[in-house]
Protein backbone atom coordinates (compact mmCIF):
# COMPACT_ATOMS: atom_id res chain seq x y z
CA UNK A 1 0.00 0.00 0.00
CA UNK A 2 2.65 2.70 0.81
CA UNK A 3 4.02 1.80 -2.54
CA UNK A 4 1.22 2.44 -4.72
CA UNK A 5 0.96 5.86 -1.99
CA UNK A 6 4.50 6.62 -2.92
CA UNK A 7 3.90 5.71 -7.05
CA UNK A 8 0.53 8.08 -6.88
CA UNK A 9 2.41 10.86 -4.93
CA UNK A 10 5.05 10.93 -7.53
CA UNK A 11 2.80 10.92 -10.32
CA UNK A 12 0.56 13.49 -9.46
CA UNK A 13 3.24 16.14 -7.75
CA UNK A 14 3.97 17.67 -11.13
CA UNK A 15 0.20 18.79 -11.50
CA UNK A 16 0.25 19.20 -8.00
CA UNK A 17 3.35 22.03 -8.28
CA UNK A 18 1.82 23.67 -11.51
CA UNK A 19 -1.72 24.76 -9.60
CA UNK A 20 -2.59 28.13 -9.30
CA UNK A 21 -1.13 29.59 -6.19
CA UNK A 22 -3.19 32.69 -6.41
CA UNK A 23 -4.76 34.43 -3.02
CA UNK A 24 -6.52 37.81 -3.02
CA UNK A 25 -4.88 40.60 -2.58
CA UNK A 26 -1.75 42.85 -2.80
CA UNK A 27 1.61 42.17 -2.37
CA UNK A 28 5.39 43.07 -3.58
CA UNK A 29 7.23 40.50 -6.21
CA UNK A 30 10.55 41.06 -6.93
CA UNK A 31 10.57 40.43 -10.54
CA UNK A 32 13.71 40.65 -12.62
CA UNK A 33 15.65 42.34 -9.68
CA UNK A 34 12.78 45.43 -9.36
CA UNK A 35 9.99 45.21 -6.46
CA UNK A 36 6.57 45.56 -8.53
CA UNK A 37 2.89 46.23 -6.70
CA UNK A 38 1.02 43.29 -7.64
CA UNK A 39 -2.71 42.96 -6.73
CA UNK A 40 -5.24 39.96 -7.42
CA UNK A 41 -9.13 39.72 -6.72
CA UNK A 42 -11.38 37.39 -7.64
CA UNK A 43 -9.45 34.31 -7.19
CA UNK A 44 -12.76 32.45 -5.67
CA UNK A 45 -13.58 32.06 -9.38
CA UNK A 46 -10.36 29.74 -10.13
CA UNK A 47 -10.84 31.25 -13.98
CA UNK A 48 -7.79 31.93 -16.32
CA UNK A 49 -6.10 34.55 -14.95
CA UNK A 50 -6.82 38.48 -16.74
CA UNK A 51 -4.07 40.10 -16.02
CA UNK A 52 -4.53 44.12 -16.52
CA UNK A 53 -1.31 46.04 -17.73
CA UNK A 54 -2.03 50.58 -17.27
CA UNK A 55 -0.91 52.63 -20.15
CA UNK A 56 0.68 56.03 -19.88
CA UNK A 57 3.64 54.68 -19.75
CA UNK A 58 4.58 55.08 -15.95
CA UNK A 59 0.80 55.14 -15.30
CA UNK A 60 -0.68 52.53 -12.69
CA UNK A 61 -4.15 50.94 -11.64
CA UNK A 62 -5.18 53.35 -8.93
CA UNK A 63 -8.72 54.05 -10.73
CA UNK A 64 -9.28 50.59 -12.76
CA UNK A 65 -9.33 48.77 -9.75
CA UNK A 66 -11.57 51.05 -8.52
CA UNK A 67 -14.03 50.92 -11.56
CA UNK A 68 -13.94 48.55 -14.26
CA UNK A 69 -11.26 46.29 -12.31
CA UNK A 70 -14.03 46.02 -9.07
CA UNK A 71 -16.70 44.65 -11.65
CA UNK A 72 -14.53 41.84 -13.40
CA UNK A 73 -13.70 40.62 -9.94
CA UNK A 74 -17.29 40.14 -9.63
CA UNK A 75 -17.03 37.21 -12.40
CA UNK A 76 -13.22 36.04 -12.87
CA UNK A 77 -9.96 36.11 -11.55
CA UNK A 78 -7.99 39.19 -12.24
CA UNK A 79 -4.59 40.51 -11.69
CA UNK A 80 -3.13 43.54 -11.80
CA UNK A 81 0.48 44.71 -11.72
CA UNK A 82 2.17 47.88 -12.06
CA UNK A 83 5.36 48.06 -14.28
CA UNK A 84 8.17 48.67 -13.32
CA UNK A 85 8.91 52.30 -12.74
CA UNK A 86 5.21 53.09 -12.68
CA UNK A 87 2.90 53.54 -9.83
CA UNK A 88 3.31 51.47 -6.73
CA UNK A 89 6.27 49.65 -8.20
CA UNK A 90 9.87 50.27 -7.47
CA UNK A 91 11.98 52.83 -10.48
CA UNK A 92 14.57 51.25 -12.28
CA UNK A 93 18.03 52.95 -13.69
CA UNK A 94 16.76 54.84 -16.74
CA UNK A 95 18.43 52.36 -19.17
CA UNK A 96 16.76 49.48 -18.40
CA UNK A 97 13.06 50.28 -19.09
CA UNK A 98 12.72 48.38 -22.44
CA UNK A 99 9.50 47.15 -23.58
CA UNK A 100 11.43 43.85 -24.15
CA UNK A 101 12.30 43.94 -20.82
CA UNK A 102 8.95 44.67 -19.43
CA UNK A 103 7.73 41.40 -21.45
CA UNK A 104 10.24 40.46 -19.51
CA UNK A 105 8.66 40.96 -16.32
CA UNK A 106 5.05 39.71 -17.21
CA UNK A 107 6.24 36.56 -18.11
CA UNK A 108 8.20 36.07 -14.84
CA UNK A 109 5.03 37.05 -13.02
CA UNK A 110 3.13 34.30 -14.70
CA UNK A 111 5.81 32.17 -14.15
CA UNK A 112 5.93 33.10 -10.22
CA UNK A 113 2.35 32.38 -10.33
CA UNK A 114 3.04 29.16 -11.70
CA UNK A 115 0.23 29.95 -14.55
CA UNK A 116 -0.16 27.80 -17.51
CA UNK A 117 -2.25 31.13 -19.39
CA UNK A 118 -3.22 34.07 -18.84
CA UNK A 119 -5.96 36.44 -20.46
CA UNK A 120 -3.51 39.84 -20.98
CA UNK A 121 -5.73 43.09 -21.09
CA UNK A 122 -4.33 46.22 -22.03
CA UNK A 123 -5.06 49.64 -21.95
CA UNK A 124 -3.64 52.19 -23.92
CA UNK A 125 0.27 51.80 -24.03
CA UNK A 126 -0.49 48.33 -21.64
CA UNK A 127 -2.21 47.39 -24.90
CA UNK A 128 0.76 47.49 -27.30
CA UNK A 129 2.72 45.78 -24.35
CA UNK A 130 -0.29 43.28 -23.80
CA UNK A 131 0.28 42.46 -27.88
CA UNK A 132 4.10 42.42 -27.59
CA UNK A 133 4.05 39.96 -24.79
CA UNK A 134 1.47 38.07 -27.08
CA UNK A 135 4.01 37.71 -29.90
CA UNK A 136 7.00 36.75 -27.64
CA UNK A 137 5.00 33.72 -25.84
CA UNK A 138 1.89 32.61 -28.17
CA UNK A 139 1.60 29.65 -26.05
CA UNK A 140 0.72 31.55 -22.37
CA UNK A 141 -1.97 33.38 -24.15
CA UNK A 142 -5.40 32.01 -23.63
CA UNK A 143 -7.90 34.97 -25.08
CA UNK A 144 -6.07 38.94 -25.35
CA UNK A 145 -8.14 42.10 -24.69
CA UNK A 146 -6.69 45.28 -26.45
CA UNK A 147 -8.24 48.77 -25.37
CA UNK A 148 -7.46 51.84 -26.53
CA UNK A 149 -4.22 50.59 -28.64
CA UNK A 150 -1.68 53.14 -28.49
CA UNK A 151 1.69 52.53 -29.24
CA UNK A 152 5.22 54.66 -29.48
CA UNK A 153 6.34 52.98 -31.98
CA UNK A 154 4.46 54.11 -35.10
CA UNK A 155 4.85 57.69 -36.62
CA UNK A 156 1.39 57.26 -37.49
CA UNK A 157 -0.28 56.68 -34.02
CA UNK A 158 1.99 59.73 -32.81
CA UNK A 159 1.27 62.37 -35.84
CA UNK A 160 -2.71 61.48 -35.15
CA UNK A 161 -2.28 63.00 -31.53
CA UNK A 162 0.01 65.69 -32.59
CA UNK A 163 -2.94 66.34 -34.69
CA UNK A 164 -5.88 65.82 -32.67
CA UNK A 165 -3.85 68.42 -29.83
CA UNK A 166 -3.20 70.98 -32.24
CA UNK A 167 -7.63 70.87 -33.38
CA UNK A 168 -8.11 71.33 -29.72
CA UNK A 169 -5.78 73.44 -28.54
CA UNK A 170 -7.29 76.93 -27.33
CA UNK A 171 -6.43 79.69 -29.49
CA UNK A 172 -3.33 81.05 -27.16
CA UNK A 173 -1.41 77.75 -27.33
CA UNK A 174 -1.87 77.77 -31.01
CA UNK A 175 1.19 79.86 -31.69
CA UNK A 176 3.02 78.12 -29.41
CA UNK A 177 2.43 74.36 -31.39
CA UNK A 178 3.13 76.12 -34.71
CA UNK A 179 6.47 77.13 -33.25
CA UNK A 180 7.30 73.54 -32.21
CA UNK A 181 5.68 72.00 -35.23
CA UNK A 182 7.59 74.49 -37.74
CA UNK A 183 11.23 73.43 -35.76
CA UNK A 184 13.67 70.78 -36.66
CA UNK A 185 13.50 68.29 -34.11
CA UNK A 186 12.27 65.08 -34.56
CA UNK A 187 8.65 63.36 -34.12
CA UNK A 188 9.18 61.96 -31.00
CA UNK A 189 10.76 65.36 -29.80
CA UNK A 190 7.71 67.21 -30.93
CA UNK A 191 5.12 64.67 -29.41
CA UNK A 192 6.97 65.82 -25.89
CA UNK A 193 6.85 68.97 -26.44
CA UNK A 194 3.30 69.26 -27.09
CA UNK A 195 2.56 66.90 -24.06
CA UNK A 196 5.04 68.72 -21.75
CA UNK A 197 3.11 72.22 -22.70
CA UNK A 198 -0.96 71.20 -21.78
CA UNK A 199 -2.65 72.29 -19.19
CA UNK A 200 -4.80 70.10 -17.31
CA UNK A 201 -8.26 71.56 -19.35
CA UNK A 202 -6.17 70.46 -22.44
CA UNK A 203 -5.78 66.99 -21.30
CA UNK A 204 -9.04 66.53 -19.79
CA UNK A 205 -10.92 67.50 -23.79
CA UNK A 206 -7.71 65.53 -25.03
CA UNK A 207 -9.06 61.83 -23.22
CA UNK A 208 -12.33 62.59 -22.79
CA UNK A 209 -15.80 62.74 -23.99
CA UNK A 210 -17.36 63.92 -21.37
CA UNK A 211 -15.81 66.78 -18.98
CA UNK A 212 -18.02 65.49 -16.12
CA UNK A 213 -16.28 61.93 -16.34
CA UNK A 214 -12.73 63.90 -16.45
CA UNK A 215 -12.87 65.62 -13.45
CA UNK A 216 -14.17 62.53 -11.86
CA UNK A 217 -10.91 60.85 -13.29
CA UNK A 218 -8.78 64.04 -11.94
CA UNK A 219 -10.24 63.74 -8.85
CA UNK A 220 -9.24 60.12 -8.33
CA UNK A 221 -5.88 60.47 -9.71
CA UNK A 222 -5.29 63.35 -7.03
CA UNK A 223 -6.51 61.34 -4.12
CA UNK A 224 -4.32 58.74 -5.19
CA UNK A 225 -1.16 60.54 -4.04
CA UNK A 226 0.89 58.23 -6.91
CA UNK A 227 2.59 60.39 -9.62
CA UNK A 228 4.22 59.79 -12.97
CA UNK A 229 7.68 60.93 -13.04
CA UNK A 230 7.64 60.73 -17.08
CA UNK A 231 11.03 58.72 -16.87
CA UNK A 232 9.88 55.37 -18.17
CA UNK A 233 7.66 57.67 -21.18
CA UNK A 234 11.08 59.47 -21.89
CA UNK A 235 13.21 56.20 -21.96
CA UNK A 236 10.72 54.21 -24.16
CA UNK A 237 10.71 56.97 -26.38
CA UNK A 238 14.25 57.19 -27.18
CA UNK A 239 14.33 53.10 -27.59
CA UNK A 240 15.52 52.20 -30.93
CA UNK A 241 13.47 49.57 -32.47
CA UNK A 242 12.56 48.22 -35.70
CA UNK A 243 9.63 45.87 -34.70
CA UNK A 244 6.01 47.26 -36.29
CA UNK A 245 3.46 45.30 -34.37
CA UNK A 246 0.73 46.39 -36.79
CA UNK A 247 2.27 43.72 -39.80
CA UNK A 248 3.22 41.24 -37.06
CA UNK A 249 -0.77 41.29 -35.31
CA UNK A 250 -1.38 39.12 -38.02
CA UNK A 251 1.06 36.09 -36.58
CA UNK A 252 -1.75 36.40 -33.47
CA UNK A 253 -3.23 33.31 -33.14
CA UNK A 254 -5.24 33.64 -29.20
CA UNK A 255 -9.00 35.14 -30.35
CA UNK A 256 -8.82 38.87 -29.25
CA UNK A 257 -11.07 41.65 -28.31
CA UNK A 258 -10.60 45.26 -29.61
CA UNK A 259 -12.03 47.95 -27.83
CA UNK A 260 -12.06 51.69 -28.98
CA UNK A 261 -13.55 54.40 -28.33
CA UNK A 262 -15.33 56.67 -30.76
CA UNK A 263 -13.86 60.38 -29.56
CA UNK A 264 -10.67 58.91 -28.71
CA UNK A 265 -8.24 61.58 -29.59
CA UNK A 266 -5.27 59.46 -28.57
CA UNK A 267 -5.57 58.02 -32.39
CA UNK A 268 -6.70 54.27 -30.80
CA UNK A 269 -9.55 54.30 -33.26
CA UNK A 270 -7.49 54.33 -36.18
CA UNK A 271 -5.27 51.96 -34.73
CA UNK A 272 -7.54 49.60 -33.50
CA UNK A 273 -9.48 49.73 -36.86
CA UNK A 274 -5.92 48.76 -38.34
CA UNK A 275 -5.43 45.67 -35.95
CA UNK A 276 -8.59 44.35 -36.85
CA UNK A 277 -7.30 43.80 -40.10
CA UNK A 278 -4.73 42.18 -39.31
CA UNK A 279 -5.58 39.87 -36.37
CA UNK A 280 -7.24 37.03 -37.72
CA UNK A 281 -9.30 36.20 -34.62
CA UNK A 282 -10.67 39.66 -33.67
CA UNK A 283 -13.95 40.81 -32.57
CA UNK A 284 -14.13 44.88 -32.07
CA UNK A 285 -16.40 47.01 -30.11
CA UNK A 286 -16.55 50.84 -30.81
CA UNK A 287 -17.84 52.95 -27.28
CA UNK A 288 -20.15 55.59 -28.92
CA UNK A 289 -19.81 57.58 -25.40
CA UNK A 290 -16.19 57.57 -24.59
CA UNK A 291 -12.92 58.71 -25.69
CA UNK A 292 -9.47 57.02 -24.66
CA UNK A 293 -11.13 55.23 -21.26
CA UNK A 294 -14.30 53.44 -22.06
CA UNK A 295 -13.56 51.16 -19.02
CA UNK A 296 -14.34 55.09 -17.24
CA UNK A 297 -16.48 56.43 -19.37
CA UNK A 298 -18.82 53.62 -19.72
CA UNK A 299 -18.19 51.12 -17.39
CA UNK A 300 -20.96 48.83 -17.42
CA UNK A 301 -21.24 48.64 -20.94
CA UNK A 302 -17.14 48.28 -20.83
CA UNK A 303 -17.62 45.17 -18.07
CA UNK A 304 -20.91 43.20 -20.04
CA UNK A 305 -18.98 43.53 -23.43
CA UNK A 306 -15.84 41.91 -21.88
CA UNK A 307 -18.07 39.56 -20.16
CA UNK A 308 -19.84 38.67 -23.03
CA UNK A 309 -17.10 38.01 -24.97
CA UNK A 310 -15.07 35.76 -22.42
CA UNK A 311 -18.25 33.62 -22.31
CA UNK A 312 -19.27 33.53 -26.01
CA UNK A 313 -15.68 32.23 -26.69
CA UNK A 314 -15.67 29.78 -23.58
CA UNK A 315 -13.16 31.65 -21.64
CA UNK A 316 -14.94 32.17 -18.50
CA UNK A 317 -18.32 30.12 -17.72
Amino acid sequence: MNRIRTFLFLLLFPLLSQAQTLTNGSSNLMINGIRHWVKVGGAEHKTTPLVVLHGGPGGNHYVFERTAGAELEKFMTVIYYEQRGSGRSAAAPADVYTVPLMVSDLEALRKHFKLEQIIPMGYSFGASLALEYTLAHPQNVKGLILESFATLQDSAVLLTQLANFYFQAREHNRPKMDSILAGSSSLNEKYEAFWNMAKREDVMRFLFHRQDNAKRMFDMWAESKIGNSGLVMKSLMNEHRTINLFDDAKKVMAPTLLLAGLYDSNGALPATLRLDEEIPNSELRVFLESAHFPDFEETKLFVDTIRGWLRGRDLIE
